[in-house]
């Protein structure tokens, strides 16, 4: 006889060989399949096989709520479209300058530095905030650490690209992006900041700066010796991130990129009516 498996207070057994299995019905039971003998005795429990406390069978459901509340709170967060804010504190409406971007980038350029500084800031925070925070949050429910941070830093920069609050129409998420990796991923945040400030020194594009960090985001992630579920999610925030400046790429191929320190021809801000 061997022992299959243990319920409540009941220990079940069976057959060795050529006995068939026995297949849990959901509801605390076995059914044969064909073929099987099942026999069960009442036992004690013992230290190295203690019976489940009373919160074993809501462990799962209390992660599964985690994991979802996590998404929701990492979303609202990144959402926060911080460059139409700002603008239109002063009477600009930011899709309709400029680039039509609501990133730092588009902000610096068309509301001067400060605004831009404050919005690189806060878009950078919206990234890290919810990798430090929600996992303490919800670390105690069962939820696995890693995989909070990793939910976290995903949908913080997805509610950045496509915020609900502006029909789901977004930035490009680079700052929220590296937010993210400053919490997450510190070691492969420095090598991908240093290649950004690298390219953005020789060539003054901001987007190309960016695409080059993006594509070399995954290769400093494995470079640091980092596990598997982050190198993927990092290849997946480098892949979206150069997706989004699909149209800078554009541009720059047709040599009409804007580089910084060189004005563009946009037309005056339009004012903003409340």
């Amino acid at each position: 006889m061997i022992r299959l498996r243990s319920i409540g207070n009941r220990e079940f057994s069976g057959p060795g060989q050529g006995g068939g299995l026995w297949w849990d019905n959901g509801r605390g039971g076995l059914i044969p399949s064909s073929g099987a003998r099942l026999s069960y005795r009442r036992y004690r429990p013992s230290p190295a096989f203690p019976p489940p406390g009373p919160g074993f069978y809501n462990h799962g459901v209390s992660a599964a709520l985690s994991y979802l509340a996590t998404a929701v709170l990492a979303y609202l967060c990144g959402s926060v479209p911080t460059g139409f804010l700002v603008a239109r504190a002063k009477g600009i409406d930011i899709r309709k300058v400029g680039s039509g971007n609501m990133g730092a980038t588009n902000v610096f350029r068309t509301l001067g530095k400060g605004p831009g500084i404050l919005v690189l800031l806060i878009d950078a925070a919206k990234g890290a905030l919810p990798v430090l925070l929600l996992v303490r949050l919800f670390g105690e429910t069962g939820a696995d650490p890693v995989w909070l941070k990793l939910i976290s830093a995903l949908v913080a920069v997805l509610g950045h690209n496509y915020t609900c609050w502006l029909g789901f129409k977004g930035g490009k998420g680079i700052a929220t992006s590296a937010g993210v990796l400053a919490a997450l991923v510190p070691q492969a945040f420095l090598i991908t900041l240093a290649t950004w400030v690298l390219v953005f020194a020789v060539s003054r594009y901001v987007s190309l700066a960016s695409i080059a960090a993006a594509g070399i985001l995954p290769v400093a992630t494995v470079l640091t010796k980092q596990p598997l579920p982050i190198i993927g999610l990092n290849l997946l925030l480098g892949l979206l991130a150069i997706w989004k400046h699909k149209p800078n790429i554009e541009r720059l191929l047709a040599g009409t990129e804007n580089r910084i320190g060189k004005k563009s021809a946009a037309t005056p801000p339009p004012e903003v009516k409340p």
